[in-house]
């Protein structure tokens, strides 16, 4: 029975077997056939795009010649009708212009006809004119040509006239001390009117002076005493002003023609203006021990005691320059002072040497020196030393007026060596308490 279950068994699972192997046959058989079948659609389909494309290429080649062929055909049948066209409109054109020719022609020859029948009666009576205008223009000319030879002869004479006007008036400045004084009255004057200021109110010209009594002032040679100018100032105060002139160097300054003689004139110009302050002001020079004596040093002061030393001469060259609006420069030395113009350096004094800056340095070579040296002085720092001198004079006589310089030197020109110390000195010497304190 087992068997019988096993060989039923074998028989079931050989017929399954079989079965399977049936259907894989026949499964590969279909796969075939598909691919096949594929196959065989996809050589159509490639033919039948091949016969699609060479067609499609017929077509439009076809097509490309059929356009191009009509295409050749407009253009032809275009320029036919534009050549027609232009034909036609030369044709016309030229008549038109034809006709327009003649009429122009015919209007422009009745034109000219009117004009130069015009022309011709206005030219005869220009040509006419013309005649008489020229016999008129020589009588003319002739008169203007004798009128002319006059006023040029004329002319010439007022040259010469001019000239020897000119000639006169520059010798009589160079020569005559009248007219020089003359001139000098007349600017004088004309700048104090610039100054604002009034004849009889402010200022009196050529008045004859009087003492307190009213008795005429005489001079020492029993001459009556007329100053040009008296200045009247508010409170009362008068300043006597005199003007002096020297033009002799100044006019040969002007005239020179090179740089030597344009020097030499100004030195002798410089020499006759610093003459006024000698000769007029009867100035002498201070001596060694006055030289720094407040009556040496400020302008008022000297010409008060007519005396003054190197920085009182200094300056006044220094406002007379100012006022006359020159250019003038303070040089300091170790214990001197000069002035120097364009350059040339030039004494304050009588004779108004003149030395080179290496003659200078030799001449003062052991002298102290503070840096400074040939360097032209600001107007404060001139007046700084100028107020460090002054506290030196009163240093030992009066500190505490000795002080009060020092504090303006140091104001002025704080940098200037020795103002400081001294000012100490002098503080010192003031309240010994008070320069500990400062220390």
């Amino acid at each position: 029975m087992d068997n019988l279950y096993l060989i039923i068994g074998l028989v079931a699972s050989m017929a399954m077997i079989i079965v399977i192997v049936v259907l894989a046959l026949r499964l590969s058989d279909g796969k075939r056939r598909l691919e096949d079948e594929k196959r065989s659609k996809d050589e159509a389909l490639s033919m039948q795009k091949e016969g699609y494309e060479a067609r499609l290429s017929e077509l439009k080649t076809s097509h490309e010649k059929a356009l191009s062929e009509l295409k050749a055909q407009q253009e032809k049948a275009v320029a036919e009708q534009v050549a027609a066209v232009r034909a036609e409109m030369t044709s016309r054109t030229e008549e038109i212009l034809k006709a327009r020719e003649e009429s122009l022609k015919t209007s422009a020859e009745a034109s000219i006809k009117s004009i130069t029948g015009v022309l011709d009666e206005n030219v005869k009576a220009m040509k006419e004119a013309f005649e008489k205008n020229k016999e008129t223009q020589t009588a003319t000319s002739a008169s203007l040509k004798t009128q002319l030879a006059d006023a040029v002869a004329s002319l010439q004479r007022q040259t010469v006239e001019i000239g020897s006007k000119a000639d006169s008036l520059a010798s009589a400045m160079r020569g005559s001390n009248k007219i020089q004084g003359d001139w000098g009255e007349v600017v004088l004057e004309n700048m104090l009117k610039q100054e604002g200021m009034k004849e009889g109110r402010d200022y009196d010209a050529q008045t004859t002076l009087r003492d307190e009594g009213g008795t005429i002032a005489l001079s020492e040679d029993e001459k009556r005493l007329r100053p040009d100018f008296v200045l009247h100032y508010p409170d009362g105060f008068d300043i006597i002003v005199d003007s002096k002139v020297n033009l002799s160097a100044y006019y040969d300054w002007t005239q020179a023609s090179d740089e030597a003689s344009r020097n030499d004139a100004m030195l002798r110009h410089l020499r006759a203006v610093k003459s006024l302050f000698w000769d007029f002001w009867g100035l002498e020079f201070a001596g060694e021990e006055e030289s720094t004596a407040p009556s040496s040093i400020l302008p008022g002061r000297s010409l008060e005691f007519g005396k003054s030393g190197c920085v009182g001469m200094t300056w006044l060259a220094l406002m007379l320059a100012e006022a006359r609006q020159l250019r003038i420069d303070a040089i300091l030395v170790p214990g001197h002072m000069f002035f120097r113009v364009n350059g040339v350096n030039l004494e304050p004094n009588r004779e108004g040497y003149y030395y080179s800056d290496e003659e200078y340095r030799k001449k003062y070579a052991d002298g102290s020196w503070s840096g400074y040296e040939f360097r032209p002085l600001y107007k404060k720092q001139f007046l700084g030393l100028v107020a460090f001198d002054m506290g030196n004079y009163f240093l030992e006589s009066n500190p505490e007026n000795a002080l009060a310089w020092y504090k303006i030197a140091s104001e002025f020109f704080p940098a200037y060596p020795g103002v400081d110390k001294n000012r100490r000195l002098a503080i010192e010497k003031v309240d010994p308490r008070k320069s500990a304190r400062v220390r």
